[in-house]
């Protein structure tokens, strides 16, 4: 990159604020002409920092501060509203924005030679620079996800060094990391990076947003949180600045499920007296996450444009370095500016009132004489189901039912298996003839039917559209996300003669389809179209945008993720809710699950679906995602009949690349169709595949070709592996076959020849075995450990350190027989 001579030397103790107007001009503007200019000006901007970070000696600069300018310029440089616009000026607005993340990338690369970086610079020629190079002509939801990566990367670097100062560092420069939204809020790990300044900063970008964006007439928000340790911690912290910004709070005196709380907030306070609601919450994530979740005073989940304007504002204060003075909860308290709540009764009354419509009765008769198996999973909905069920007087115990911030036995509050065994093995012992489960906050639900059967969600959610529609007489719209099970769109077509369904219109696509970055290779968009029910992106509150405009007119949403709301309900999930429509379901029908289920498939046909979640690096799981959006376009009609997943026809194929894709197949003979999604997760090394298909060997084969083709790309990067480091990285975040064991065997082999070391294989086990131990500065999550401990059996076979294990490597299904309450933990 060319710089300027004579260049006069920046102000570093201003440049939050300098880069503050600038970042503004850059990316908020609409004017073509200010946008033009404002790329001049950082353009003039990346000059001056090129000849500091050349001239400027050891320890002499703010380097955490730059990178975070530096992050911020790469991932903000080009906003979505540009990005997904096929208007000439836009494009050419977006080209000049792409020139200028290029030139980002280069004083990058001048930032990292610096001397400070020297033990490191190896590492990050290695595994930064590909990141920071591959971002420059990705868009920018998939930049925000890259600069988090380059930032991780940079992290783990700490535990490869030994150099004190460096790790500081590194450490300092990791505070940095871009705040990203999810579908669900902002996440991350407790003390790595979710603590109080992040927690708080995050805060008060929300109440900038309300502020500044909304037109909401109300100074009054609700705040809670889940049954997380430190979880009300966090919701103390969100109070004080939600206080210091003018809000009165109405704050939950103990934690409380999502559902409840955005009950407190829009149906009780009611929406219009309220400016919003903020939980404290990471889902069903393991409990050293955190998270904080923005809902609008309706109850619906902020939108992508707010969550990005306000993860947006949350980096801004970030590099200001925005700090907070402390706010007396307890004063505050006295004097009305903060209201405590525990919604309990208000919720468990408004469930089982008249309004809501539940056939109690039914539900006495029916389960009067049985028992039913309740897994609270140490969630926040402690005592709620109880509750519910004891005004009923159904019979039922409890299981994980005591508080335990910990989750005692369990490595995850997720009501699906293998984490609802206990539940399962309880339905059998006790001969219940039901079992019903909740995660964590306690907007998902599970459901083992007598036996001790576990059934998916994409089971529960046909069979209760089925009902609510043909006999409880809803009328209006079914909405499901894209990964959710086509049983449901098969009730909706044979019941839309009775009137009951609002269909979409025509012509009209899937919300997801509609984005300028959906892509098509097989077939065209028009063929989604004249679906008989609303399909939306995954993630409840894209659902909620289908309900939000008139929610008298809605039937059910729901999604295969075990959430779901209905008419007359929150706009959003509520997994007590589930609970309780599920009961109704079998006691008006007086059937079990099963009965319910056979019942359905003779109504309607067979419906075999799965979701497998494989754990693979970054680069397999784009890979994976990309072969398909690759291999499939421009194909001659010849080409494409040679190119069958399964034996079967590809005859759609759509998505975006480096996230999902979605095909669907068809039997020519029979013309039944199947389907495959592939989900890249944004937060998590995993890849989802979603099958679907009227026989149950068939998805198996499709799943099966799948897996098959995601091991290729994860032998391929395996292969590619160049280091000591990034073969121990890799093999964290990659579920292991004998195939990638043998080829790990060789990649190290390979290793000790360009080294001269003979004892890789044994300095490689013995670093598994330290993140296994949680002996490493980063956080190897409770997921990667499992597939860390089969790695160690693989190779402390092939070592002499241990015997090989018989098992099956994959084991999709793995089971605990510990069952009850674990101890309460203070």
């Amino acid at each position: 990159m060319e710089t300027q001579v004579n260049i006069p030397s920046l102000d570093f103790s201003t440049l939050g604020t300098t880069f503050r107007v600038l970042k503004h001009e850059l990316t908020e503007s609409e004017d073509k002409e200010a946008i033009q200019k404002a790329i001049e000006d950082v353009r003039q901007l990346l000059q001056k920092l090129a000849v500091e970070l050349k001239e400027k000696s050891i320890d002499s600069l703010p380097l955490d501060t730059l990178f975070g300018v530096l992050s911020t310029l790469l991932a903000e440089a080009g906003p979505p509203r540009f990005e997904t616009s096929d208007k000439p000026e836009h494009q050419e607005i977006c080209s000049g924005m792409q020139a200028l993340r290029s030139e980002v990338v280069q004083v990058f690369k001048i930032y990292f030679a610096r001397e400070e970086f020297r033990d490191i610079h190896p590492f990050v020629e290695a595994e930064v620079m590909p990141l920071l190079e591959e971002a420059i002509t990705r868009q920018m939801p998939f930049r925000v996800i890259q600069m988090g990566k380059v930032a991780d990367t940079l992290f783990k670097f700490t535990d490869r060094i030994t150099n004190s100062k460096l790790q500081g560092l590194l450490e300092q420069i990791y505070t940095m990391k871009y705040p990203r939204f999810g579908t669900s809020g902002v996440r991350g790990r407790w003390k790595i990076d979710f603590d109080e300044l992040k927690a708080k900063r995050v805060t008060q970008a929300i109440c900038d947003y309300i502020k500044e964006k909304s037109r909401f007439p109300s100074n009054t928000l609700v705040v809670g949180y889940d049954s997380r340790l430190y979880a009300d911690r966090v919701a103390h912290w969100v109070t004080e600045v939600c206080l210091a910004n003018g809000f009165t709070v109405h704050l939950a005196n103990r934690d409380t499920p999502t559902p409840v709380l955005i009950y407190w907030g829009a149906e009780k306070l009611g929406s219009q007296n309220i400016a919003g609601i903020i939980i404290c919450t990471a889902s069903h994530n393991p409990v050293e996450w955190h998270g904080i979740k923005y809902c609008k005073p309706n109850g619906a989940s902020a939108p992508t444009s707010v969550t990005d304007w306000i993860g947006s504002r949350a980096n801004l204060l970030q590099l200001l370095k925005k700090t907070f003075d402390p706010v007396d909860l307890d004063e505050a308290q006295e004097t009305g500016q903060v209201i405590p709540f525990d919604a309990i009764e208000d919720y468990c009354n408004w469930i089982l009132s008249e309004e809501k419509g539940l056939n109690k009765q039914a539900i006495r008769d029916f389960f009067g004489d049985k028992r039913v198996i309740v897994d609270e999973m140490h969630s926040a909905s402690r005592s709620y189901l109880n509750r519910i069920l004891g005004e009923l007087g159904i019979e039922h115990r409890l299981i994980h039912g005591k508080i335990d911030r910990k989750l005692g036995n369990l490595d995850y509050a997720s009501p699906e298996p293998p984490f609802i065994q206990d539940c399962i093995e309880a339905v059998k012992r006790e001969n219940a003839t039901l079992g019903l489960a909740v995660d964590t906050d306690s907007d998902r639900y599970g459901v083992v039917d007598g036996g001790g059967v576990f059934f998916k969600p994409n089971q529960i959610l046909p069979m209760l559209t089925d009902y609510l529609v043909r006999i409880k007489g809803y009328k209006g719209k079914i909405v499901r996300t894209q990964s959710t099970s086509r049983a449901m769109d098969e009730v909706a077509k044979n019941l839309a003669a009775t009137g009951r369904i609002v269909k979409p219109g025509p012509t009209e696509l899937p919300n997801y389809a509609r984005s300028a970055s959906y892509q098509t290779r097989v077939g065209k968009k028009e063929d989604l179209a004249g679906l008989p029910l609303h399909v939306v992106a995954v993630g409840i509150k894209y659902i909620a945008e289908v309900m939000e405009p008139d929610r008298n007119n809605f039937i059910i949403g729901g999604e295969e993720s075990s959430g779901l709301t209905t008419w007359g309900h929150i706009l959003d999930k509520d997994g007590i809710w589930a609970c309780m429509l599920i009961m109704e379901m079998m006691a008006v029908q007086r059937k079990s699950i099963q009965e319910l289920w056979k019942d359905f498939t003779k109504r309607y046909g067979e419906f075999h679906s799965d979701r497998v979640d494989v754990d693979a690096t970054d680069k397999a799981k784009e890979k994976f995602i990309d072969f398909y959006l690759d291999s499939y376009e421009n194909l001659t009609p010849e080409q494409l009949d040679q190119k069958r997943i399964a034996g079967l026809k590809v005859v759609y194929l759509g998505g975006v690349r480096y996230d999902n894709v979605e095909i669907i197949l068809e039997d020519e003979k029979t013309r039944e169709r199947s389907y495959l999604i592939l989900r890249a997760s944004g937060t998590e090394p995993l890849n989802r595949v979603y099958t679907e298909s009227p026989s149950e060997e068939k998805r198996q084969e499709i799943e099966k070709e799948a897996l098959q083709k995601l091991e290729e790309f994860s032998a391929e990067v395996l292969e590619k592996v160049r280091s000591f480091w990034e073969l121990v990285d890799t093999l964290t975040v990659t579920e292991p076959s004998q195939r990638l064991a043998d080829l790990a065997i060789e990649v190290i082999k390979n290793l000790g020849q360009k080294t001269y070391e003979d004892n890789i294989l044994n300095n490689v086990i013995r670093e598994l075995e330290r993140r296994q131990a949680d002996k490493v500065r980063f956080l190897v999550e409770k997921r990667n450990k499992k597939v860390v401990e089969k790695w160690l059996k693989l190779l402390k076979a092939r070592s002499g350190l241990g015997p090989h294990a018989d098992d099956p490597i994959r084991s999709s299904r793995p089971v605990t027989n510990m069952i009850g309450e674990a101890p309460i933990i203070p």
